[in-house]
């Protein structure tokens, strides 16, 4: 993620804020060993679930994959959220 973890509260926070009422937020998650030298940090899908949970979202798509290029060590995790949602 290209998101600081001191910064993520705050950015979801401005996302929602530009969210329709009935609009879907969905993320698509590089899960492998972060890149300092690319401006990336380690995120986890919990931790969005419960970051996005707090402000009233709920989940309605979660999904991980293998790297499509097949890459060691990457994984992809695919995760929406609806502001009040039902599954």
């Amino acid at each position: 993620m290209h998101v600081a973890p001191e910064e993520r509260e705050k950015s979801l926070g401005t996302l929602l804020g530009l969210l329709a009422s009935d609009g879907v937020l969905a993320f698509t998650l590089r899960l492998a060993e972060p890149e300092a030298e690319r401006g990336m940090y380690g995120v986890s899908m919990e931790e969005l679930e419960s970051l996005a949970v707090a402000q009233g979202l709920q989940v309605i798509h979660s999904s991980t994959n293998e790297d499509a290029l097949n890459r060691k060590g990457i994984m992809w995790a695919e995760i929406a959220f609806r502001r009040g949602a039902k599954i």
